[in-house]
């Protein structure tokens, strides 16, 4: 069974359309996405969710909220969140999954 943690970002490949969601919350046999790039939460069975996790791999570029830009050198799991890393204006940055934007 999937493992599901807030914030992670995931996809409903029965409604790409959504975009980009992130996990709201976690309930022993539902799981909620909120999909902010249409402002609505879903709620699915844990175990029959129609949900890909999100994972961006190495030469992708990602973006935060705040729009810092990076292109992904390296992709660290911590505990079930994803940490990115890359350099943006020439600094080491990390961008952790929960601050990504959903436009992406």
């Amino acid at each position: 069974m999937k493992e599901y943690k807030l914030g992670q970002k995931w996809i409903s490949s029965a409604e790409p359309e959504l975009g980009i969601g992130r996990v709201l919350e976690v309930q022993h046999r539902l799981v909620t996405i909120h999909f902010d790039l249409v402002e609505e939460p879903r709620s699915y069975a844990k175990d029959k969710a129609p949900l890909s996790r999100v994972r961006f791999n190495v030469g992708d570029k990602i973006t935060t909220l705040d729009g810092i830009e990076i292109t992904v050198e390296k992709v660290i799991d911590r505990d079930g969140t994803l940490v990115y890393e890359g350099e943006y204006l020439g600094t080491d940055t990390a961008i952790i999954e929960t601050d990504l934007n959903p436009n992406i």
